[in-house]
């Protein structure tokens, strides 16, 4: 059983690793919408 302290650890770093990902990824999606609307009418 693991203890308290490395099961805290652990799901910090996952709701860290979460959080970063969600962030990349909106704005991998705004750089691409703002390429898209770049590329498009011009």
């Amino acid at each position: 059983m693991s203890s308290i302290k490395a099961t805290t650890e652990r799901l910090t770093q996952a709701w860290c690793d979460r959080r970063r990902a969600r962030r990349l990824r909106r704005a991998q999606v705004a750089a691409e919408a703002a390429l898209a609307s770049a590329a498009g009418p011009a």
